[in-house]
């Protein structure tokens, strides 16, 4: 049974960040959209104290995490839940419930064979075309420094992500599995 006919609410979502390292980095905005809805955007700058801090915005992004009975990403496994985990922790708040959780970056790595398992790699093969941005160092550094024009980037590029991610998930439904794994 596909996830759709079991009547899931399901998210598909990622995260953008100012860095790899949840102990020090931020969290700058975050995507989700459900399929067939309407795409939401959460976005450092529009939280109080964002300068600051990005305790307002994991707040915010877990909350509504939370209203999903399904979250659906690209590498979520890896990087995004550790990264709001840690984030969660050091500003004192509770981490997302655990959830439905379905990683099609590893989906792609167990059933396809492709030169690398990069969302970019896998759009491109099944598509013929991907359309991934790239955040450089310049991008990074003005966003850490709120520069509103490399927030606007970082928001596009999330967007980009969560919809070629949604597009993935469409295409990949046959190769899921029918068991459910909860998030750990």
């Amino acid at each position: 049974m596909n996830d759709f006919k079991r009547g899931l609410k399901i998210g598909i979502w990622d995260i953008e960040t100012s860095g790899l390292e949840a102990y020090f980095d931020r969290l700058i905005c975050a995507c989700i959209i459900e399929p067939d809805k309407t795409l939401k955007t959460f976005r450092i700058d529009q939280t109080k104290n964002w300068k600051e801090s990005d305790k307002d915005l994991t707040k915010v992004l877990i909350e509504e995490l939370n209203k999903y009975d399904l979250l659906v990403g690209w590498y979520t496994s890896g990087f995004d839940f550790r990264f709001i985990n840690t984030r969660a922790l050091i500003h004192n708040l509770k981490p997302p419930i655990k959830n439905y959780r379905r990683d099609l970056c590893f989906v792609s790595r167990g059933n396809l064979q492709l030169r690398n398992n990069k969302l970019a790699t896998v759009n491109l093969s099944l598509f013929g075309n991907s359309s991934k941005t790239y955040l450089k160092p310049n991008i990074r550094w003005a966003a850490m420094t709120g520069k509103k024009w490399a927030i606007d980037f970082y928001v596009n590029h999330c967007r980009k992500d969560v919809l070629d991610t949604l597009r993935t998930y469409k295409r990949m439904l046959p190769l899921l599995s029918a068991k459910l794994r909860r998030g750990g």
